[in-house]
């Protein structure tokens, strides 16, 4: 296992900075101009994709996870369009996901920066604990509407996916829900009394159009003018706040927070007093 090779292919992206780049030990990104292909089979997938990030001497099942919640961790912490295309592995050859993780919503800058690539990599170890299907809790389950939410076509769901995964985060009663969530957001995102007000507000819209798109009551009186204003303005807004929050938890190292009942619901309590 010592000198086996995990790679993850990624195009729909330009770095804007010099490669190679060390990640940590035995992880790089690589212009795949500057390696060759693991395999025969591989040369397609390496001609095809500019980038790719490997990880030497970690078990192929844990270093995949890990690769892909650097890719996560890229979208957290910009708008990049980055795509994964593949893995490949110097074991067991190249591996093509059954379903596409292309981001759909709020990713459309071709450009990626080193400070998101060193935030993917600085909480790729938290990203794949959490991310792992087996894992049921706030932060975990917010990760995977979250993801969800990005990946579908389908503005409705990405709309409701995106307000869930905030509810995961910060619904702590079911009384007066719309105004907890939205305070709760407000106080966490807003530095200042303008942009909690702006924050809240935000949240609150949005909430408001969830509620209606999830019970079949009207957005607009014009239906074509409803579908613009979701895929235009709702669901962008949704996936912004959610992104922001999750960030802010990893940045803040509020995850162990958010695990706790009794400690997230101090720590809202001390943020709105």
């Amino acid at each position: 296992m010592g000198n086996e090779v995990e790679r993850c292919y990624l195009m729909g992206c330009t770095a804007s900075f010099s490669l190679p780049k060390e990640l940590g030990e035995g992880f790089h990104l690589f212009s795949t101009k500057t390696i060759t292909p693991l395999h025969k089979e591989s040369a397609q997938i390496h001609a095809a994709c500019p980038y790719c990030l490997e990880l030497t001497g970690c078990e192929e099942g844990h270093a995949i996870s890990i690769l892909g919640s650097v890719l996560y961790g890229i979208r957290l912490a910009s708008d990049c369009s980055i795509q994964l295309v593949g893995f490949d592995s110097s074991s067991s050859g190249p591996y093509t996901p059954s379903y596409s993780p292309q981001s759909i919503w709020g990713h459309c800058d071709e450009k990626l920066r080193e400070d998101a690539v060193n935030f993917a990599v600085r909480h790729s170890d938290v990203l794949a604990k959490h991310s792992a299907p087996e894992r049921f809790n706030r932060f975990s389950n917010a990760i995977r509407l979250h993801q969800a939410g990005m990946t579908t076509h389908d503005c409705d769901l990405a709309l409701l996916g995106f307000i869930g995964s905030l509810e995961s985060l910060f619904s702590t009663s079911p009384q007066e829900l719309s105004f907890r969530l939205s305070l709760a957001i407000s106080k966490f995102l807003g530095d200042d009394p303008d942009s909690q007000k702006a924050f809240f507000k935000n949240a609150k819209e949005l909430y408001t159009t969830r509620s209606k798109l999830a019970h079949g009551a009207k957005i607009d009186d014009s239906e074509e003018q409803a579908a613009i204003e979701i895929v235009e303005y709702w669901v962008p807004k949704a996936e912004s706040i959610n992104r922001t929050c999750l960030k802010r938890i990893l940045e803040d190292d509020l995850v162990d927070v958010f695990l706790s009942e009794g400690r997230l619901n101090q720590f809202l309590e001390d943020l709105l007093f």
